[in-house]
Order: structure tokens, then sequence, then C-alpha cells
């Protein structure tokens, strides 16, 4: 389904870098220009982008390391070739996501309450020296 749908996208022809960034060198709108093909294939991959004129100020050899290819092929693709199996996949992330944010909000409930208990027994020691 995605394919379709990219493939049924209309073609827009890429922005001019010179106007998007105006106040780059055309070495670096080179660089920008091709990291952002659309096809992954055309594409550089990081020893080619490391490679460029641009970054040779920037890289140096003994910053980079080769780094196995990684394979894209998800074990999960099978399942998700349905519209079932994609809204599956949808719903198991959005639940994760949901269960890591709600965890953040109880963790920061939890220390809003121990900050406003500490300020009251704070404030009540000071008003039991006052009585004093």
């Amino acid at each position: 389904d995605a394919k379709k749908w990219i493939a049924g996208m209309e073609f827009k022809q890429a922005q001019d870098l010179t106007k998007v960034l105006p106040n780059s060198t055309k070495m670096a709108q080179s660089f920008i220009g091709e990291l952002l093909r659309i096809n992954p294939h055309k594409r550089p991959d990081i020893t080619g982008a490391l490679k460029h004129e641009w970054m040779k100020e920037f890289a140096r050899d003994k910053d980079y390391r080769k780094c196995p290819v990684f394979n894209i092929s998800f074990e999960y693709e099978a399942s998700i070739k349905t519209a079932f199996g994609v809204r599956h996949m949808m719903y198991e992330e959005l639940h994760k996501f949901h269960n890591k944010c709600l965890k953040k909000e109880q963790d920061r409930m939890r220390r809003y309450q121990q900050l406003k208990q500490q300020k009251l027994a704070k404030q009540q020691a000071q008003q039991q020296q006052q009585q004093k």
C-alpha cells in the first residue's frame, strides 16, 4: 500500500537551495542536496557523505568507524502486509508510547507531591519555631 501511495504522488521539482539556504556555500548546498535525494539508492551512504568535498574540513578518519550494513527487512514485515497488520502495528506502537508518556507523567506528579510535602513540612517547622 505504501508503494502505491508513493507511486501515486505527484512529482515535484526540488526546491532551489540557494533560496532555502541563502547564506550557505555552493559546496554546502551540494552536500545537502545529495542527502535530500528521494531515491535512497541514489542518496549517498555515510561513507559517501563523509567523502563529500564539503565534509573534508569536518570529517576525520579517526572519528569514523565503519559499521556493518543495517538490515532493513524487518522480521514482522509479513504481518503488516494487510490493513489489519498495519493497524495492529500502529496500535502496538501507540500503546507503548502512551505507557511511556503515562510513566513520565506519574514520575513528574510523584516528584511534585514530594516537593509539595517537603515545602509543607518546612513551613510547619518554621511555624513551630516562631511559636516557641
